[in-house]
């Protein structure tokens, strides 16, 4: 135990116990020892002293142990005189080996303290070691699974494509296939430059070279046409699709909040099963516009909850999955919303109980308006 560690009222404090106990074991020792051993009980006060205290208590010790021991029990007692050369060479070794002790004391915590500090320094670097090495782990198996997912999720639209084009250039289809089976090139056409866009817009914010034009943005003609884009798909889902909305208009950039109101819409129709419904609603409140999209779908787990906005994060990873996507779509809403100086989470009840994503977005004031207010933009 080091001085340090305790207040130096206390470890005064037990320097003066030592020698008061040291004193007291003198007075009640048997006579014999009295005479052969007078500064015994007060070498152990010193050491005690020296050991929990350091230098100064130890020191304090040594004077009060010195001069009560003279004083007590070197012949004449009760006097500071000598009977004779023994007795004061005998107080003077006690002075001279207790300060050696307190010296020893001092040179020996400082050594246990830096044995103590490099045993600390070797605890830090091996689990600093082994938080990179797992980290390294986990990294080369998220790496393995991205990889993974990347290959299959180009490999199908590809292969969708690749399939239909041969069946056209066969020419086995009738007119009405052969219709059927341009829309299929094109959704799968469609599909690819998705996963490629959000792999580049990804590389863009890792790299920190996506830029927004803030402008003033009707917000609810945004949340109506990204709205009126994802109809069709809704329709074919048999998912009842409302939007409830009210007038807002922000600072940002149209096209990139369009993509922000897409993803989440989106990804809310893949996950709600037939027969479900998604509520979009729009509404402002303190100076802030609020946007909710919730489905009646799949839910979220509570583990998977707090990992919704990590790039490349699914809470399914097989490759046998329901749905697709790299799981970029969500990261890319959190970026975009808080280039846009707002935020935006997830909540959910639990499997099965449906999800609600919000995002909140500051309103135009006149303030930060006043020199964009020619180029109000609908997107």
């Amino acid at each position: 135990m080091h001085s340090s560690d305790h207040p130096a009222w206390i470890r005064y404090g037990v320097a003066l116990l030592c020698v008061g106990l040291a004193t007291f074991v003198r007075f009640a020792a048997h006579p014999v020892f009295l005479e052969d051993h007078q500064f015994a009980t007060f070498y152990l006060a010193v050491i005690i002293s020296a050991w929990f205290g350091g230098a100064g208590p130890a020191l304090l010790a040594t004077a009060l142990g010195g001069l009560i021991g003279h004083y007590c029990f070197v012949a004449p007692r009760y006097s500071f005189a000598f009977a004779d050369a023994d007795d004061a060479m005998t107080v003077g070794m006690f002075f001279l080996v207790s300060v050696s002790i307190t010296l020893f004391s001092g040179l020996l915590h400082r050594t246990l303290r830096r044995a103590q500090a490099y045993a600390e320094r070797l605890q830090r670097s091996e689990r600093e070691k082994n938080r990179l090495y797992e980290e390294a782990r986990h990294a080369n198996e998220a790496k393995d699974r991205f990889l993974a997912t990347v290959s299959h999720e180009l490999r199908t639209p590809v292969g969708g494509i690749l399939l239909w084009s041969k069946l056209i250039k066969a020419g086995t289809l009738g007119e009405a296939r052969r219709q059927d089976a341009m829309e299929k090139i094109i959704q799968c056409a469609e599909d690819q430059s998705q996963l490629v866009n959000d792999l580049l817009d990804t590389s863009r914010i890792i790299h920190g070279k996506m830029q927004v034009d803030m402008l003033p943005v009707d917000l609810t003609a945004v949340v109506r046409s990204s709205v009126d884009g994802v109809q069709a798909d809704a329709r074919a889902g048999k998912i009842e699709l409302c939007l409830h909305e009210s007038d807002a208009v922000v600072l940002g950039d149209g096209t990139r909040l369009r993509q922000v109101v897409s993803n989440l819409l989106t990804n809310a129709i893949k996950f709600t099963p037939p027969g479900g419904h998604v509520e979009v609603r729009l509404s402002c409140e303190e100076g802030t516009a609020r946007l909710q999209v919730t489905d009646s779908g799949e839910g979220i787990s509570p583990e998977y909850l707090p990992k919704m906005f990590i790039h490349f994060s699914q809470a399914d990873t097989s490759l046998t999955r329901k749905h697709g996507g790299l799981g970029l779509g969500l990261y890319i809403v959190k970026e975009i919303v808080e280039m846009h100086g707002g935020s935006v989470w997830a909540e959910s009840k639990g499997l099965g109980r449906g999800a609600r994503f919000t995002v909140t977005l500051p309103l135009l004031t006149e303030a930060s308006g006043a020199e964009a207010e020619p180029h109000l933009l609908a997107h």
